[in-house]
């Protein structure tokens, strides 16, 4: 079991466990074939840990060269984390899968596929998922059909802070909704009633915070919809973040339906699932 972790309290005076600072790793082929078949690998660790991890690595996969600390997450143990893996010219069976965070490293393996007709290069994604949040992913290319001397890693992204555009009607759903993902992940969200300070300039603030937080999270519903300082914050996050930091969370059912009618996007991409009452989740191409 890793080490245990120190004992923090929230704002609101509850008592919980602070989060681990956890690194992810990747395991990637150097090159892969048309046709061919591979485990691509993911893995979340302490550092403590990074050196026992390295060496199962390299001994599942000798040819594939373990790309360790990529980034730095933070989870609370008890967090639930949903791994998705996809790549252009990839068939990935399973796509997704899920583990809770305990302190030990986790190791999971996803078995892909090469299509046949497959050329050029294919980019391997890990998107992580908490809550129906995407609080990071991991992009990292390869060669195909060619020998390469080590995989070329694209990019990493793990959020660190959120803006939260909502409702006031909404607000008690929001509030529960952030105060999750908030504990189990260390992001700060920005909640305009909790964050601006009396007789602050609200406006101000709140238009300096948006292009400044690695997400914005629009909770969608009917009163977001009528809401003119939503429809103004998110055309603001679109002006100066673009369209890729946008995630949406309905909060009703046929939300993303009602959203596409106001700002028609193609292309839509389902990121997860945020609930039981069918709340979805989709993240803005």
């Amino acid at each position: 079991m890793g080490p245990q972790p120190t004992i923090t309290s929230t704002a609101s005076g509850n008592i919980t466990p602070a989060a681990d600072p956890v690194f992810l790793a990747a395991s990637v082929p150097q090159s892969v074939a048309r046709g061919e078949r591979f485990v691509a690998r993911l893995a979340a660790y302490l550092r403590e840990q990074e050196g026992a991890l390295r060496k199962v690595l390299e001994g599942l996969s000798p040819q594939s060269q373990p790309l360790m600390g990529l980034r730095k997450c933070r989870w609370t143990r008890g967090t639930k984390v949903l791994v998705k893996l996809e790549g252009k010219h990839l068939a990935v069976e399973p796509p997704e899968q899920e583990f809770v965070w305990e302190g030990d490293y986790v190791l999971l393996d996803f078995e892909a596929a090469v299509l046949a007709d497959a050329a050029g290069s294919t980019t391997l994604k890990f998107s992580l998922v908490v809550d129906g949040f995407l609080i990071g992913s991991l992009h990292v290319d390869t060669l195909i059909g060619a020998p390469s001397a080590k995989p070329r890693f694209v990019e990493t992204r793990a959020a660190e802070s959120a803006f939260a555009s909502y409702s006031s009607k909404d607000r008690s759903r929001v509030l529960d909704r952030v105060d999750s993902i908030q504990t189990r992940t260390g992001i700060h969200v920005f909640v305009d009633c909790l964050d601006i300070h009396p007789n602050e300039e609200w406006r101000k603030r709140i238009a300096g915070m948006i292009p400044v937080s690695d997400l914005f999270l629009l909770f969608w519903s009917q009163a977001a919809k009528e809401s003119p300082y939503v429809s103004w914050e998110l055309q603001t996050a679109i002006s100066t973040r673009g369209k890729g930091a946008i995630e949406v969370h309905a909060l009703e059912p046929n939300g993303i339906c009602a959203l596409l009618c106001c700002y028609p996007i193609r292309n839509n991409r389902v990121m997860a699932n945020a609930d039981s009452r069918r709340q979805s989740t989709q993240h803005l191409p």
